[in-house]
């Protein structure tokens, strides 16, 4: 199979491994900040003073109701494999609306040209 590893070959387990490791280590540190910094301001939100207090509590509702909205830009708009689904999809899309389209009318082979208006 060409997909299995062998494990006793260091050489290819240890760039698995790499792969892998690099791989968490993304996810660790584009996903700590959105999901972590909210609920690191849920906790000072205990603080004495009530003006700090309160502002802890606005930025942690804020925060936590764009958690979606960040995670969406990490892993669609920044993430390589998202968007390079999304471009072949546009593109196949725009491809066969500006083809060409053949019917017949009455033995006679009619070829019209459909194209996008340009803007």
């Amino acid at each position: 199979m060409p997909g299995k590893v062998n494990p006793t070959d260091p050489a290819k387990l240890t760039r698995i491994d790499m792969t892998h490791v690099k791989a968490a280590l993304k996810g660790f540190i584009f996903l700590f900040p959105v999901l972590g910094l909210p609920w690191i301001l849920g906790f000072l939100t205990g603080i004495d003073s009530y003006e700090a207090s309160v502002a802890f509590m606005y930025l942690n509702v804020v925060l936590n109701g764009l958690q979606g909205v960040f995670l969406m830009l990490i892993y669609c708009v920044i993430g390589s494999d998202v968007r390079k689904a999304w471009l072949r999809k546009i593109s196949c899309v725009l491809r066969t609306e500006v083809g060409s389209s053949t019917e017949t009318s009455g033995g006679v082979v009619v070829t019209a040209q459909t194209s996008l208006p340009r803007t």
